[in-house]
């Protein structure tokens, strides 16, 4: 069993990695910091713009509540944020890390290469599994491994 977690991202288009750590993530971090039943808080800002919280919650916190708890303090925070996070929103979900079944795709006779595969695994299948009921996402993890949550 793992703990339950909440998982908090935005994008500030143009940031570098410093910027945005200093002008999204530290109001974020101190608004949603001791939010009930929380154990602890990790983020990584990107030089690419965007920024993920992570909140960690105590065992049988129930996740749909937590992730209502955290929105609600990322609603207090927003005002604080640059005007073009507050137009793009910051989005705020429950994550399992539970991973519960991994997916490997490979061609029999060889005509697909691991990036062919790759690519049709990102048109075909990773849209189809994210919209089966309990699967709260699949990802790319390899050249050709993917994952669910539940």
């Amino acid at each position: 069993m793992v703990p339950p977690e909440i998982v908090v991202e935005a994008q500030y288009p143009g940031a570098s990695a410093e910027v945005i750590a200093e002008s999204v993530a530290a109001s974020l971090e101190q608004e949603i910091n001791g939010v009930d039943d929380m154990i602890y808080m990790e983020s990584s800002s990107t030089d690419a713009g965007s920024v993920q919280l992570v909140v960690t919650f105590e065992m049988g916190t129930d996740p749909d509540q937590a992730a209502i708890n955290v929105n609600n303090r990322v609603q207090r925070a927003m005002a604080r944020l640059p005007e073009e996070v507050q137009q793009q929103g910051v989005q705020v979900e429950a994550r399992s890390t539970d991973i519960l079944q991994v997916l490997a795709l490979f061609s029999d006779d060889g005509s697909m290469d691991d990036v062919a595969i790759s690519n049709y695994a990102l048109l075909n299948v990773i849209d189809e599994l994210v919209r089966h009921p309990g699967v709260g996402d699949a990802s790319l993890f390899g050249a050709q491994d993917y994952s669910m949550r539940v």
